[in-house]
């Protein structure tokens, strides 16, 4: 269905793809270890760019711009490759991850080697391209692993593993320069990306650890996508939330320091409690959305961003919010930990069968406004002479984001609110077009997360109300 449900494979008789369903809670809790445990090793490089840039712009003879340019090709590679890695990760699996993170690795490698900024952007944007191995295919392999139902929990455990990366980073990149030098620091990031190729090497070899895509079925192409009115909402939404996120983490410790007079030591030490907050944001919001619903929770988390940033901006004429400042970061710092997860299941919600690939898109969409944000953020900030206009654009571009998941939301309830499933089941309704396999078949309505069976209404039809007594969620 096209009007903003989910693409599934023909006549939706069952996954084609993902882990077997033998083993249980062991299986389950060995992917999701693997999975957490190579976005912490992915993560770590992507933060520590930030700690090392003092180092680059010395050792290198650099100005912060040109710094600055070099990660922007990082970004860049990483956003709009993993477009097509999620794609492929949707046809081939984990042996692309494989090759990816040997790419990685690579990248990190050749960017201790680089001597001048060509060569350090040469060196990023192959590492770019290679981190598309992680968020994007890692979401796609739990959401079709994991039951639909722990969805929401599973990609938040997975952010754990970042968010934990984002903390650490602070301490382990410095101890690793003032033991192994810039370029030594370098080397040591990208030996794990080696190991952890080989380890999905090894795995997609065996029975154990293999997605398996019937030819002709299961993977949606981009045309039905694109096509999708919820894929836009979410996306634009995602984008807008991306935005409005990337100002906020470019530009609150220089906020903290030139406007409310704050140390740098402490400025950065809120920024470190922004990041560890996030883990309690990623562990129980994706859990309040697999009860509440994906779309409600995300709408109330960036409406909540909004108003958390909004307070921020004021802070520098306001004494009072001035010194409640730590705990006004603290609190958005548990809503930014659990809205890039919330994102992510959308994907295995609305495209059980292509979920890579619409991650994929979506990260593309991302990494635009996170490139977008520093630029339009600080020339604001040059014009105005102060950060309350960027930080106001920044809660402006939250609102923007619950809107359009407010509007998803009208797509995501059933008939008289019955709460929608991601595992469709075509009915056996003769007067049902969309049941009998005419059009492509959405996500079906049903009173239970895991099943669509027994329903003697036509949930594709609005015009058909469920009978008197039908359960509600």
């Amino acid at each position: 269905m096209l009007g903003g449900t989910a693409l599934v494979d023909e006549a939706s008789r069952g996954p084609v793809r993902g882990l077997p369903t033998a083993g249980g809670r062991r299986t389950h809790a060995y992917v999701l270890s693997l999975a957490m445990s190579f976005l912490f090793s992915s993560y770590i490089a992507r933060f520590g760019y930030g700690i090392l840039l003092p180092r680059i712009i010395e050792e290198m003879g650099l100005s912060r711009a040109e710094a600055g340019l070099a990660y922007s090709v990082f970004t860049f590679a990483y956003s709009a490759l993993s477009a097509v890695s999620g794609r492929l990760f949707d046809k081939y699996g984990v042996e692309v991850v494989a090759v990816l993170s040997f790419v990685y690795g690579l990248g990190l490698a050749l960017a201790g080697e680089s001597q001048n900024l060509s060569a350090l952007t040469a060196s990023l944007a192959v590492a770019g391209i290679g981190a598309s191995s992680s968020w994007t295919p890692m979401v796609a392999l739990v959401s079709s692993s994991l039951p639909a139902a722990w969805r929401g929990r599973a990609v938040g455990l997975l952010e754990v593993g970042i968010r934990v990366s984002h903390g650490l980073a602070g301490f382990l990149i410095p101890l690793l320069v003032s033991t192994a030098g810039l370029r030594g620091t370098w080397w040591t990031m990208s030996l794990p990306l080696f190991a952890y190729g080989f380890v999905f090497h090894v795995l997609s070899r065996s029975k154990s650890l293999r997605i398996k895509v019937e030819e002709g079925k299961g993977v949606t192409g981009y045309r039905p996508l694109l096509s999708s009115r919820a894929f836009w909402l979410v996306g634009l939404s995602y984008f807008s939330m991306s935005f409005a996120s990337y100002i906020v983490l470019t530009f609150l410790v220089d906020f903290l320091v030139s406007e409310l007079g704050m140390p740098y030591v402490e400025s950065s030490a809120v920024a470190g409690v922004m990041g560890f907050a996030g883990i309690a944001g990623a562990l129980l919001l994706p859990w309040a959305s697999d009860v509440m619903g994906r779309a409600t929770v995300l709408a109330t988390g960036n409406a909540l961003a909004s108003l958390c940033v909004y307070l921020a901006s004021l802070s520098s004429i306001n004494e009072a919010l001035a010194g409640s400042i730590g705990f006004v970061i603290a609190t958005y710092g548990v809503l930014f930990g659990a809205l890039w997860p919330l994102y992510a299941a959308c994907a295995g919600d609305l495209f059980p069968s292509s979920t890579g690939t619409a991650l994929g898109l979506w990260t593309f969409m991302m990494g635009l406004g996170a490139l977008m944000a520093p630029i339009v953020g600080g020339f604001m900030a040059d014009v105005s002479g102060s950060y309350a206009p960027t930080l106001q654009a920044s809660a402006t571009a939250y609102v923007v984001a619950t809107m359009l998941m407010v509007a998803t939301a009208k797509s995501w309830r059933g008939p008289r609110g019955l709460r929608q499933t991601s595992s469709a089941t075509p009915l056996a309704r003769p007067s049902c077009k969309r049941a009998l396999g005419k059009r492509p078949p959405g996500l079906l309505w049903s009173s239970s997360p895991r099943s669509c069976r027994g329903l003697s209404y036509c949930p594709n039809s609005p015009r058909t109300p469920p009978p008197r007594g039908s359960p509600r969620p």
